[in-house]
């Protein structure tokens, strides 16, 4: 393929997204709230934290419940375009733009894997996913996570023949930037690791070559992550300095301390597979973390051990606990494509801390079914390439069965969950070739279909909503942060 030709099709791919992307958001009257109807999550935390930020105050009294990257991309949007006080569009019309690029960056790199026809269409069915338009419109880290996810698998894949030491520097530093954002990025080292070995014996490497990479790729991911472990421990020396009648907090945390509590409430006989902060309840303060409450100091430090406590002395609810946290990340495959989210509609529910999924199942299984016989194909010798997308599902699963079970857990991962779908159809095409062009003509199709829906919704006032859930006994509104059921208002 000749460079202008390349360009084209990336540019072509880039404004199709970016497309949906903005036209999903003018769809709908929360276009100009900091969080979507669809999807609240940590909105509020991310826009407080970048206020905080902005004026020169901690936030949480510097304790990391949060990653910081994603506020601090948000403290620079503010300063450029000033606080949101009226609008948060122009903002919402930043993460688009990220969502567009992140489409655009793995298709270059799918390239690769599924040839130029069959990546074309992966791009197209990115670019339509309803889960992937949701997360370009809220204040939530995602947006920002992806990006550094898609740049992390595709500069490994481009520079694995090669390995150079230069490469392995960028690599820790992309790492670094996807462990500042989502801290659970720094669990993808041993997978990598893994992968980089295993392709050695594809393409002959010396060992000491990848060894010396590794070595380059972790110093790297090191200094860019020291300052914040060292504003950290600092901040939590102080911390535990006034709270000196109490048991200290750890000092060193790896990017935020908040896995152990995460863990004891995700592991108890008050889980129910996704978040719950019942155990914290239990403990006062009605579910919000206080430290200064001996009893959720006690569990916010000690987390992991109570948690793995309950595992060890309840195996059969444990295993039906990890059955439900499976079955509700399995959810994000309930999410279809366009602003209308076809077929699964836009009746349905968005649990603590997640993304709507609607109440009809849609393609859940059949994509489920599709995800497991490309993962199975991936380690076929010649489609050894696929497995670093297989390494990615199966850290998230990981994740996902030691902690809770996000549907957005599973759309975060698209990038190399949406290759896995394809392999299947690439293993077809392989075996009947002329199959390979109708299969990118039908999706073509497909996204014109979707693209003049579109149309014809923003032809019409913005869609709102009816919403139901446990209310705020103080503000008589609905708690946000619990589950909240959803359905298209009538519009006369």
């Amino acid at each position: 393929m000749t460079s202008k030709k390349l360009i084209l099709i990336g540019v072509s791919i880039w404004l199709f997204a970016f497309i949906m992307q903005v036209g999903f958001v003018r769809s709908n009257l929360d276009r100009d709230w900091p969080f979507s109807i669809f999807y609240y999550g940590d909105s509020t935390h991310y826009h407080r934290y970048a206020l905080h930020i902005l004026e020169g105050k901690l936030y949480d009294r510097g304790i990391p419940y949060h990653p910081p990257m994603y506020a601090w991309f948000l403290a620079g949007l503010y300063k450029l375009f000033g606080k949101p006080t009226t609008s948060g569009f122009i903002y919402k019309i930043i993460m688009n733009i990220l969502l567009a690029s992140t489409t655009l960056l793995s298709w270059l790199w799918w390239r690769q894997l599924l040839g130029e026809w069959v990546a074309l269409a992966g791009s197209i069915i990115l670019a339509l996913n309803f889960g992937w338009l949701v997360f370009g419109s809220t204040f939530n880290n995602e947006a920002l996570y992806i990006l550094w996810l898609t740049l992390t698998i595709g500069w490994l894949i481009t520079i694995k023949k090669s390995l150079k030491w230069w490469e392995a520097l960028i690599f820790g530093l992309i790492m670094g930037a996807g462990m500042l954002t989502r801290a659970e990025h720094l669990m993808l080292w041993p997978f990598f690791i893994v992968y980089l070995f295993l392709s050695q014996r594809t393409n002959r490497m010396p060992w000491k070559k990848i060894a010396l990479f590794i070595g380059l790729a972790l110093l790297s991911n090191l200094l860019l992550i020291l300052p914040w472990e060292v504003s950290v421990a600092r901040h939590i020396q102080t911390y535990n300095k006034e709270t000196s009648h109490l048991e200290p907090l750890p000092v060193w945390v790896p990017i935020t301390s908040y896995g152990p509590v995460n863990f004891a409430l995700a592991n108890s006989d008050t889980a129910d597979g996704g978040f719950r902060p019942d155990l914290l309840t239990q403990l006062g303060a009605e579910g919000q973390i206080h430290l200064d409450n001996p009893s959720q100091r006690y569990v916010y430090i000690h987390g992991y051990t109570i948690g793995l406590k309950w595992l060890w002395q309840h195996p059969v609810p444990a295993l039906r606990l990890m059955a439900k946290k499976l079955n509700r990340w399995l959810n994000g495959f309930r999410l279809g494509f366009g602003i209308s989210n076809w077929p699964g509609g836009l009746d349905g529910v968005r649990y603590p801390v997640d993304i709507f999924i609607p109440w009809k199942t849609g393609l859940k299984w059949f994509l489920t079914i599709l995800l497991l016989a490309g993962i199975a194909l991936s380690f076929r010798k010649e489609n050894r390439g696929f497995l670093i997308c297989t390494f990615i599902v199966l850290h998230r699963l990981i994740i996902t069965l030691l902690f809770f079970g996000y549907a957005r857990g599973l759309i975060v991962i698209l990038p190399a969950v949406v290759p896995l779908l394809l392999l299947p159809v690439l293993y077809l095409i392989k075996k009947i070739p002329r199959l390979e062009r109708p299969f990118a003509y039908s999706v073509f199709i497909f996204a014109g279909i979707f693209l003049i829906q579109m149309l014809f919704v923003l032809s019409k006032p913005p869609r709102n909503y009816m919403a139901s859930g446990s209310i705020d006994p103080y503000t008589g509104k609905i708690i946000q942060d619990d589950t909240v059921r959803l359905w298209p208002k009538l519009q006369k």
